[in-house]
C-alpha cells in the first residue's frame, strides 16, 4: 500500500509537538538568554541558531538552514521530509499514518464493494434482456397459433406479462424478480397445450 502525507498531516503533526521538546529529543543543545544556541549544522563560535515556539519553526541566521519541526528532524536525521514525519508518528504515538491506512482500507472495500454491486447490475440487466426477447419470441409464437380459449388467455397473460416488464425497465428489480426464468415459464405454458393435444388424441 502506497503511504503518502498531505498539508493536512503536517498541520496536524505540527500542532501536536512542541519544537523545544523535538529539537531536545533529536539534536539538544545550550540556549543564550537571547534563545540562541550553536547551529547543529554548521561550525560556528557565536550561537546563531533559534526555535521559534509560535510558529513551531526554526532558523540559522548564520547558515540560512531553517523550516519547520519536520524540517528539523529532516536535517537532524539526515532522513527525507516524509521519513521525518514517519518517524515523528511512530516516536510521539501520534498515530497519523495509522489512520490514514485504516481510511483507506475502508475506502478499498468501499470501492471493491461499489464495483460488486456494479456488476451484479449489469449482469442482472443482461438476464432481463435475454429474458425479455425469449417472452418476445414466446409471444409471436402464440399470435401465429390457431386462436382457441387457451391461446386467447396465454395471449392476454403475455400481454399483460410484457406490459408489467416495461414499466419496470427502469425501476428498482422488485418488480420483476431477480429469479425469473423465462424458458421455465415458457416451457410450463408449452406443456399445457401438449397435454391438452395428448387428451384430444393429437398426438400419436
Amino acid at each position: 500500500m502506497n503511504i503518502y502525507y498531505s498539508e493536512f498531516q503536517e498541520k496536524i503533526m505540527t500542532s501536536q509537538l512542541d519544537i523545544f521538546d523535538v529539537f531536545n529529543r533529536y539534536i539538544g543543545g545550550t540556549f543564550d538568554r537571547r534563545g540562541f544556541c550553536r547551529c547543529p549544522f554548521h561550525s560556528e563560535k557565536t550561537p546563531s541558531f533559534k526555535l521559534f515556539r509560535d510558529n513551531k519553526s526554526f532558523y540559522c541566521f548564520g547558515c540560512g538552514t531553517g523550516g519547520n519541526i519536520i524540517n528539523l528532524v529532516s536535517k537532524a536525521l539526515n532522513i527525507s521530509y516524509f521519513e521525518a514525519m514517519k518517524r515523528l508518528d511512530e516516536d510521539y504515538l501520534l498515530g497519523l499514518f495509522e489512520k490514514q491506512i485504516k481510511t483507506d482500507t475502508r475506502r478499498s472495500k468501499e470501492a471493491a464493494e461499489t464495483a460488486r454491486k456494479q456488476l451484479r447490475r449489469e449482469q442482472l440487466q443482461i438476464k432481463r434482456r435475454e429474458n425479455y426477447f425469449k417472452l418476445i419470441d414466446y409471444f409471436k409464437e402464440l399470435r401465429e397459433m390457431s386462436l382457441n380459449q387457451a391461446v386467447l388467455h396465454d395471449l392476454t397473460f403475455m400481454e399483460r406479462l410484457l406490459d408489467k416488464w416495461l414499466l419496470y425497465e427502469k425501476e428498482p428489480f422488485d418488480g420483476i424478480p431477480e429469479d425469473f426464468n423465462a424458458d421455465a415459464l415458457i416451457y410450463a405454458l408449452k406443456s399445457k397445450f401438449i397435454n391438452e393435444e395428448v387428451e384430444n388424441g393429437e398426438r400419436n
